[in-house]
Order: C-alpha cells, then structure tokens, then sequence
C-alpha cells in the first residue's frame, strides 16, 4: 500500500514529539518516498525538511526502529498519527483569481495556510 502525502503533513510527522510514535533513541532506517513519480529507495539521501507542497509525495517504505530492536512499518505508523490528528493537511489547485477569496475562507474558518 502507498499512503499519499504533502510535505507539509509528512514534515509535521516527521517533527512530532509525540512518544507513542517517536519514543527516545528512535530512528528511520530505509525511508523510500515516491516524489512527482519518481521512486527514492534506502540508498537515497531523503531530507524530508527539503520537500515543498507543490511535489506529489507518496509513502512507499523504510521503518521506524526503536531502542529495543523492535520495528514498526514507516508507512503503518504515519497513517496511525494522521488519524489521530484534530486538523488535516491539504493540496489544493484553484484559480488564481479566486485564490485571495479562498485564503480569506480558510483563515476565517481557523485554517493556516504554508
């Protein structure tokens, strides 16, 4: 299965401090992302903080170690945070005339916009 993302939602996962996912001395081994299509595997050098909104990101593997040796799917555990999140992170494509009437609409309704 291959789990689609923003930059911004992955980047927010990726600097979560919540323990349940993140415990102490625990770190990604084997991150593989498709980006605009284009497949990374384990050997590439993914620098998530790099990714941008407009890149069509797509969570294909790599794992989440932890101190103890144990291992959770990369993929299974970003799909089990984005649930339990109060807000969601969207792409979105509109005209560019419309595009100050729908950043007021978001703010007004307690969104950010990135």
């Amino acid at each position: 299965m291959t789990t689609k993302t923003t930059a911004s939602e992955l980047q927010a996962f990726w600097a979560s401090d919540d323990p349940m996912f993140w415990p102490d001395l625990a770190y990604v081994d084997g991150l593989a992302l498709s980006i605009d299509g284009r497949a990374t595997d384990e050997f590439d050098d993914i620098d998530v903080e790099e990714l941008t909104d407009d890149q069509e990101i797509k969570i294909l593997g790599g794992v989440i170690c932890y101190a103890d040796g144990s291992e959770d799917g990369f993929e299974a555990q970003f799909r089990k945070w984005r649930k339990l999140q109060s807000s969601v992170f969207l792409s979105v494509q509109a005209p560019k005339d419309k595009l100050d009437e729908i950043k007021a609409a978001v703010k007004a309704l307690g969104g950010t916009i990135r």
